[in-house]
């Protein structure tokens, strides 16, 4: 017992030496080279550029406070860089960082600047994680006869292709298959703005998920998993959908297909 008290005791003063160290650290960073940093945002270079946001974000928590003023900024270049850096930090794993992170943003939320408001808004609602491209979140393109063409959610009726792009009504289902190099992707839209992609290869499976809520934003779902066992064991429900998905071996661009549920 004395052991076992002995050995909580000195795991409590590791990580309280390891969170003094975390404070000292910020303590010591120096506000004029923050200042520094940020001006450095809207250099004429774009390496400078680059070099101060990776600086900037390497800081973390004690550079919050100057992106926040950063964000609001009139040059377009420092606001959006400003705003790149604190999605980052928000999406960190050091939980202070992250509340930091979220404070900074939900202020940002009540901007003046309409375009700051959107932006901070999109983070804090948006998924922990980066979402792949693709037309499963009704955005993107998708190459039909041999042109890419813009993907719209509009009105009812099935899938119009034209000049200016391609409708997908709330009847209609478009579907990309693009397999090759041991990978397999299948990306697919339907016009009620459910979406799902797969994405699947040496890495395992993942699939994301669309779909859109009575009022604000849709929600997006991740599921992980090493292997169909696995996927069948964690989501059951998922696991239905992608033997569904089996069907998709092939590259195609098609007009319907496998009938989403949801």
């Amino acid at each position: 017992m004395k052991s076992w008290l002995l050995t909580c005791v000195a795991i409590g003063l590791l990580q309280t030496s390891a969170a003094l160290a975390e404070d000292d650290k910020a303590a010591k960073v120096d506000d004029g080279d923050i200042k520094r940093l940020v001006e450095q945002l809207d250099s004429d270079e774009f390496a400078k550029r680059e070099a101060a946001a990776k600086e900037l974000a390497k800081l973390g928590r004690p550079a919050i406070g100057a992106l926040l003023a950063a964000a609001a900024e009139k040059s377009s270049e420092t606001r959006l860089r400003a705003m790149n850096i604190l999605k980052a930090l928000f999406n960190s794993d050091d939980a202070a960082t992250k509340e930091a992170a979220k404070g900074a943003l939900e202020k940002l939320s009540k901007s003046d600047n309409s375009a700051t408001r959107r932006a901070a808004e999109k983070i804090l609602t948006a998924p922990q994680y980066e979402i792949p491209l693709g037309i499963w979140r009704a955005e993107g393109e998708a190459v039909v006869f041999g042109r890419r063409r813009p993907i719209v959610l509009q009105g009812g009726g099935g899938v119009t292709i034209s000049g200016t792009g391609i409708r997908v009504g709330a009847g209609g289902q478009l579907t990309l298959v693009r397999v090759g190099g041991g990978e397999r992707r299948v990306d697919i839209i339907k016009g009620t703005g459910v979406g799902v992609l797969l994405l699947e290869g040496r890495n395992g499976i993942e699939i994301h998920v669309r779909q859109p809520q009575p009022k604000g934003d849709p929600k997006f779902s991740r599921y992980l998993a090493k292997d169909s066992k696995e996927l069948a064991k964690k989501h059951p429900k998922i696991h239905k959908l992608y033997k569904k998905l089996d069907v998709y071996q092939r590259n195609q661009t098609s007009i319907g297909g496998v009938k989403l549920d949801f």
